[in-house]
């Protein structure tokens, strides 16, 4: 049916932030983190996938859950929500989910579960690595956001700490930013001093790098795109 649509589309017991909505066919999907109503803690719920036809905004429905935080295969007491996720379908056609586990800290690898369907039931296949095999750590690996630019696969990432730091002074600025970059961030990112030196722009912003065509592996280096609110 057709009529005017109103704020909030989905129903008010489902909680879906981070919403990534995506054109696949005739129908307009949008993925995201799922939140429990009442809950005292972010993403804690699996992957539910909401959708309405192009030409009717007004007729959403609910896919069911497409992916459970059970079938990563690296889950634990540590990482063990879905945050942030994104879907970008692959030059072999089928839907690739993009997402990062964690348990209220920030770093960690992006994982990836692959479909047939913009909708069915994902099945994990593995993680963003570098061309040797290892783990992509570069920067903060977290709230992936992908584009399918004529069959050319981009991974946008990254995170930052927000401070507000427009409205004090410069100097304050600078030691806030200082006492951060030495002291909060390599704690809260879990990032070594190597890893920490390795980042001449810091590790902090958004960030873009390509992948190959088995959707894992990346290419080249990542580029700054957008700098974290705190400078190195």
């Amino acid at each position: 049916m057709k009529q005017q649509i109103y704020n909030p589309y989905l129903p008010l017991e489902n909680y879906i932030p981070d919403g990534e909505p995506h054109v696949f066919g005739d129908r307009l999907y949008v993925y995201g983190s799922h939140d429990e109503e009442n809950g005292t803690e972010f993403c804690v719920l699996d992957y539910e996938c909401f959708s309405t036809p192009v030409d009717d905004l007004s007729d959403w429905r609910s896919e069911g859950i497409i992916y459970r935080a059970e079938q990563d295969p690296g889950r634990n007491e540590k990482d063990k929500y879905m945050y942030a996720p994104d879907v970008v379908q692959g030059k072999d056609g089928r839907y690739y989910l993009y997402y990062a586990m964690s348990g209220g800290h920030f770093t960690g690898a992006i994982h990836v579960a692959v479909c047939d369907e913009p909708a069915g039931k994902y099945e994990y296949y593995g993680e963003v690595r570098n061309t040797d095999g290892s783990t992509y750590d570069r920067c903060i690996t977290f709230d992936p956001g992908l584009l399918n630019d004529n069959n050319h696969i981009y991974l946008y990432y990254g995170w930052a700490i927000g401070t507000g730091v427009r409205s004090i002074p410069r100097m304050i600025n600078g030691m806030v930013s200082a006492i951060c970059k030495h002291f909060v961030s390599p704690k809260l990112f879990e990032k070594t001093k190597e890893q920490m030196a390795r980042e001449a722009q810091g590790i902090e912003g958004g960030n873009v790098i390509r992948l190959a065509d088995d959707m894992l592996t990346v290419i080249g280096e990542p580029k700054r795109l957008a700098p974290g609110s705190l400078m190195p």
